[in-house]
């Protein structure tokens, strides 16, 4: 996907889109994909449409009111007789509860500014009996007449549907509904109920909802009510029943829009009209004269087969030619009747097609399915036409296209876009931040908005635009599990509705440092790398044991620990293949290359240089070979090469020994090692990290035993969580120490680099902002998290509160060690990635201490249900954390020098996901860019920050947890790691770079 432009700001909501007043337009072009530049109110906003453009929402009765106090219908019937029909098995027997809440309804429209609503009536509510002689439910008549004058009152419009898709069940049992001309009378008649009662305030009338889905999937595959079709329970004929029902329900509207027309038009003033499925339809081959022809016959079969009787009063040449006597005629009169009956075409746009031709495939039986000829699909290959989403591929162009085509060839009617809109998975269980947080949904009604006035530039006369939905509610034959609201709705308790971000506004036009989307700052035009020095450098990191893979190399800690404890990472996988980078070397930085990379940060695997972990064991050359390979590549594309020294993999030869950091020898080690890298390697690395993270080595492979070794209190291997995390930290900065003295000793003057070492880097805040326990938890987090490693390097001692609360078991430094390990920094790494909220744990006190419980501190995510910032698939991020950490260790630290040595968000690591949903990673620009917002901040602020290294360059093998996270800028087939390919977020990182 190129990316000429970024988006603006990501939680830009639609339709307070409609009341921002700037007048200043950015004229965004219609697009097929992200970044869609559409989505800044400032610049793009209702001011680009007619003042008398209308802007609203929309809902239908069934899928909101819920059954309360109203007669069976169809879907009752349905969900109840075959609830395996609906992926949940749910029925809207409750659903919003509407019924009930329709103030609170109307209030959600005037929060979000909507100037109409388009709701539809329950048949049945009205109508018990669906007939007028069966008696009309009064209730019924006052709960839609409280409604539509709460609308009024607010001074929304009310714009009703008839029908939309809720038979009475008793006209099903009497005559089959659609099936029997009788319908005609009745719906009539039900029709005219409504226009007596309230057609003093609805002057805009919608007779059907999509007459396409219930003839096809009610009658054509029985997936909607009554389901009917070839084979099914109830009966049915798939040839011959949904063109009766199609026609029954043009001679409804026809009917009902004469009788308005005559009866009520003139003194009540409204327009009638109906609402049609509004797919486009491409050619999957556009060279193909086949597929050009099977994507005009989809149109005619499916969108003509209703607009082309309503404008020309006949059905397409092409229907009545492929189907024969399948297809009923219109009578004379009956075609008169039809033809022009709108006053206004409704459209329910929401995807495009491409479209192949199938005329060489003649099914046996005849269906209404298989009656154009034509196979429809999102994908070219592996290419999605627009954006995937959870329920279908969206194609903005799409709807710029069928408005040109109805406007050139159906005589331009005026129209009105009745639904427009995309689904959120309807996970209950999604954590309220991210079901709030909709960023999607913001793009999918901007880039439509975008498109929808370039096709009014070209001549359309379309009047108003109704989002779908006002709110969350029962999606047919979908039931809970698809959210398309605007409104997230608590379907076990109703009244519990919140806005989403996509019926807020929030009107920023620089981007800032900010916890939530939208971040506004992945526009490349307007943020790139020239907000930042010149000599500033980006980059992307990987590790050795990540990508490598085993090949020709000696076990490490890892090897033992994946095999010997599969059940420890969630896919039960390890890194013997990974990446394959010891084979690809050269086709990772190709990667880098690609990616405009500047430099590129990656550690040495210790065991593939010394097998036996140490010197006297042997070097292998061929490990040294492979990395002078991989260096000279990277400096002959002119990318810097940031080496990592030691990044977890410890020799197992050095475990097996005398268990590795837990040793002090293993600083005499360490450093020679190092030694054999400044001797091979020197002359080409400026840039030396001696350490990864110490903080997780000594916390997870020695607290909780999920990295290995793999020891702990009551761990299999032994250990003590309460004093050997300590003893292995202590090592390790005596380790980084001495390499770092022998470097400067011998190497950094005639080599011309620096060194220095990784931290984490997360940020701390109180849970409670008032509560002075919880500040003090959250400094007491910072001391024990990051301090237990800063604060020797800088000030030569651990963290006053930890000696305090440790007492004897935290080591001490010698005098001479702290003299050391104090300074031993040219740069620091920073690994930045969350910030947790913070509350003091200080009254539970734990039987047995660990360095888990040590601080006496509790960090999560989440205030009550509240998120601290976007909720990603491994965490929750925070990008002002970062940000506030920068800020903190500059007064409080020195200033160092510092690099961010990570920084990056996790894709679920689903190999079955399709290539074009796992290479549309937005949420990971967005989580780069709201750093990188946030980074420039914390520079601008006084922080001395010299580079930003993206973790990760390419999908890899996360440690404890395997390939079930993908963090990358570059998509890996895990099966055949030659198979890489960029993702979204590589192209937009390159084009940041190189703006």
């Amino acid at each position: 996907m190129a990316i000429p432009k970024a988006l603006y700001s990501l939680a830009i909501l639609v339709l307070l889109f409609v009341v921002a007043s700037s007048q200043t337009l950015c004229n965004p072009e219609c697009k097929a994909k992200e970044p869609f530049n559409c989505d800044n109110v400032l610049t793009f906003n209702r001011s680009g449409f007619a003042k008398n453009f209308t802007f609203g929402a929309a809902t239908s009765a069934y899928q909101i009111e819920g059954a309360a106090y109203r007669a069976l219908n169809g879907w009752d019937y349905y969900t109840h007789r075959y609830p395996e029909k609906v992926p949940d098995r749910s029925s809207a027997d409750l659903a919003c509860d509407s019924y009930h809440l329709y103030k609170e309804d109307v209030a959600l429209l005037v929060k979000l500014k909507a100037q109409a609503y388009r709701f539809s009536i329950a048949w049945s509510r009205v109508l018990p009996k669906g007939r007028l002689s069966g008696g009309i439910d009064e209730n019924g008549i006052s709960y839609y007449n409280n409604l539509i004058n709460e609308l009024v009152k607010n001074g929304i419009e009310p714009y009703v549907t008839i029908f939309h898709w809720d038979m009475p069940q008793t006209l099903e049992d009497e005559y089959k509904g659609f099936l029997d001309k009788r319908i005609v009378e009745d719906f009539t008649n039900y029709a005219e109920l409504l226009f007596q009662r309230f057609g003093d305030r609805v002057k805009f009338w919608i007779t059907l909802n999509q007459p396409y889905s219930l003839a096809t999937k009610g009658y054509g595959d029985g997936s909607y009510p009554p389901g009917r079709c070839t084979g099914c329970e109830f009966g049915g004929n798939s040839a011959t029943e949904p063109y009766i029902v199609a026609h029954n329900q043009l001679l409804a509207h026809a009917t009902t829009v004469a009788l308005y027309r005559e009866r009520y038009k003139k003194s009540q003033g409204g327009k009638i009209g109906t609402t049609l499925i509004g797919r486009w339809f491409v050619p999957l081959n556009e060279t193909s004269e086949a597929d050009k022809a099977a994507s005009k016959r989809a149109f005619d079969f499916i969108v003509g087969w209703f607009l082309d009787p309503l404008v020309y009063g006949d059905y397409p040449e092409i229907m009545k030619k492929m189907l024969g006597d399948r297809l009923p005629t219109f009578e004379p009169k009956e075609s008169a009747l039809v033809k022009g009956s709108l006053d206004f075409l409704g459209l329910n746009y929401y995807v495009t097609h491409y479209t192949a031709d199938a005329s060489i495939s003649i099914p046996p039986i005849p269906s209404v399915a298989t009656d154009p000829r034509i196979t429809l699909t999102y994908y070219r290959g592996t290419d999605p036409i627009g954006v995937v989403a959870p329920s279908f591929v969206y194609y903005p162009p799409g709807f710029r296209m069928i408005l040109n085509h109805i406007r050139v060839n159906y005589g331009n009617p005026l129209t009105y876009i009745t639904e427009n809109g995309v689904a959120d998975p309807g996970n209950g269980n999604l954590p309220i931040g991210e079901a709030l947080a909709d960023t999607k949904r913001i793009q999918n009604h901007c880039s439509h908005l975008s498109c929808l006035k370039c096709a009014i530039a070209d001549g359309s006369k379309v009047a108003g635009y109704f989002a779908w939905s006002l709110m969350d509610n029962y999606e047919f034959g979908n039931g809970y599990t698809l959210r398309f609201g605007m409104n997230w709705v608590n379907f076990t308790n109703p009244s519990d509705r919140r806005q989403k971000d996509s019926g807020k506004c929030q009107t920023v036009c620089n981007p800032e440092c900010k916890a939530k989307e939208p971040f506004n700052c992945d526009d490349v035009l307007t943020f790139n790398r020239s907000g930042f020095a010149k000599n500033f450098t980006f980059g992307a990191a990987t590790s050795a044991y990540q990508i490598e893979g085993a090949a020709y190399r000696a076990l490490n800690g890892w090897d033992y620990y994946t095999h010997r404890y599969p059940e420890k990472v969630p896919d039960r996988s390890s890194a013997d293949l990974a990446c394959d980078s010891y084979h690809l070397y050269k086709e990772d930085v190709a990667l880098l290359v690609k990616l405009k990379a500047q430099a590129y940060r990656f550690s040495i695997a210790w065991s593939r240089v010394l097998p036996k972990g140490r010197l006297s064991g042997g070097i292998d050359e061929n490990g040294i070979s492979y990395y002078n390979n991989l260096i000279n590549e990277l400096v002959k594309n002119g990318i810097e090469p940031y080496v990592t020294i030691f990044h977890w993999d410890m020799p197992q030869t050095l475990e097996d020994e005398y268990k590795g950091f837990l040793d002090k020898r293993i600083v005499e080690d360490f450093t020679n090692y190092a030694e054999l890298l400044f001797q091979r390697f020197g002359d080409r690395v400026k840039f030396w990290i001696t350490l990864n993270q110490p903080y997780s080595l000594a916390t997870k492979g020695y607290g909780d035993g999920s990295y290995p070794p793999g020891r702990c209190t009551g761990c299999e291997f032994g250990g003590n969580s309460a004093t050997e995390p300590y003893i292995v930290a202590h090592n390790q900065l005596l380790a980084h120490a001495t390499t770092v003295a022998l470097y400067r000793e011998r190497y950094k003057k005639s080599q011309g680099g620096k060194i220095g070492t990784t931290l984490i880097g997360r940020w701390f805040v109180p849970l409670n902002e008032t509560s002075e326990a919880d500040k003090a938890a959250s400094k007491r987090a910072f001391d024990f998290i990051v301090g237990w490693f800063l604060d020797p390097l800088v000030y030569g001692d651990y963290p006053e509160i930890m000696k305090k609360m440790l007492g004897d078991r935290l080591p001490t430094f010698e005098p001479k060690e702290s003299a050391l390990v104090k300074g031993s920094l040219d740069f620091l790494g920073l690994n930045y990635y969350v910030t947790h909220y913070t509350a003091d744990a200080s009254i539970s006190i734990p039987p047995i201490p660990s360095v888990a419980t040590d601080p006496r501190i509790t960090l999560t995510y989440y205030r009550g249900t509240d998120p601290i910032g976007v909720v990603a698939p491994s965490f929750v991020y925070y990008p002002p954390g970062f940000r506030m950490i920068l800020n903190h260790i500059r007064v409080n630290y020195g200033n160092p020098l510092t690099y961010i040595t990570e920084n990056g968000v996790a894709d679920p690591g689903n190999g079955n996901l399709p290539i074009g949903e796992a290479l549309a990673d937005t949420k990971r620009i967005q989580n780069h860019c709201s750093h990188l917002s946030c980074l420039k901040c914390a520079i601008a602020d006084g922080s001395k920050v010299a580079g930003y290294f993206a973790w990760s360059l390419m999908d890899n093998y996360e440690f404890g947890n395997g390939y079930t996270l993908r963090f990358g800028m570059n998509w890996v087939n895990f099966t055949n790691p030659s198979d890489r390919r960029q993702k979204d977020s590589g192209k937009w990182y390159s084009t940041f770079i190189t703006k």
